[in-house]
C-alpha cells in the first residue's frame, strides 16, 4: 500500500492511493464532508479507506500554498488593503485552511460558501461578501482562476479579473 502522505497530483496515483474513480467520488462530493454521509460513501466505492485517511489525503493533496502570492497579499494589507478570501468550500475544509494552513494570518478572513449557503458563481455569494466587508460593489475586486466567477462578479457590480498565474497579483491594484 502506497503512503497517504506522498505528494502527488496525478490522477492514476489517486486511483493507486485509494483505489475509487473520481468519478464515482464527484457525484458524492457535494454532500461528503462532516457526518455520516462520507462514511457511508466510502463504505460502498472504498470501503478499505477511513473517512479521517480521506479527509486528509484530500486536504494535504488540494492545498498548495503559492509563497510569491502570500508575499503579494501581505504587501497589499501593509499598503491598508484588507484581503479576504472567497471560495467554494465546506466547513471543515475552511477550518483546515485558515488553522492548519494558518491563512488566518495572512488575510483578513474568509468567506466561503458553506458559510454563505451559495456557491461563488451565484449573486448571493458576491450579496453576502459585501455584507460581510462592508463594501460596496464597486468597492471590490475578484481575483479568480475560473472564468464563470468572475463573470458572476462583474455582473454584481464587481471589478474582477481571470487569474491564470502569469502575473504579479500587485498588478491588479
Amino acid at each position: 500500500s502506497r503512503s497517504l502522505k506522498r505528494r502527488t497530483q496525478s490522477r492514476e496515483d489517486y486511483l493507486l492511493d485509494f483505489g475509487p474513480r473520481p468519478v464515482n467520488l464527484q457525484a458524492h462530493l457535494p454532500q461528503l464532508v462532516g457526518g455520516d454521509v462520507l462514511d457511508r460513501c466510502l463504505r460502498q466505492i472504498a470501503p478499505s479507506i477511513s473517512t479521517d485517511q480521506f479527509i486528509n489525503y484530500w486536504f494535504e493533496m488540494d492545498s498548495r500554498i503559492e509563497h510569491q502570492v502570500v508575499d503579494q497579499v501581505a504587501q497589499l494589507r501593509r499598503r491598508g488593503i484588507p484581503v479576504f478570501l472567497a471560495t467554494n468550500q465546506e466547513h471543515v475544509r475552511a477550518k483546515y485552511l485558515m488553522n492548519d494552513l494558518k491563512l488566518s494570518q495572512h488575510v483578513d478572513g474568509l468567506i466561503y460558501s458553506a458559510k454563505v449557503l451559495s456557491k461563488k458563481s451565484d449573486q448571493a455569494f458576491f450579496t453576502e461578501c459585501e455584507k460581510i466587508v462592508c463594501r460596496s460593489p464597486a468597492d471590490l475586486l475578484l481575483v479568480d482562476d475560473t472564468l464563470a466567477n468572475v463573470t458572476a462578479a462583474e455582473n454584481a457590480g464587481w471589478r474582477a479579473v481571470h487569474w491564470t498565474g502569469t502575473k504579479n497579483l500587485l498588478d491588479y491594484f
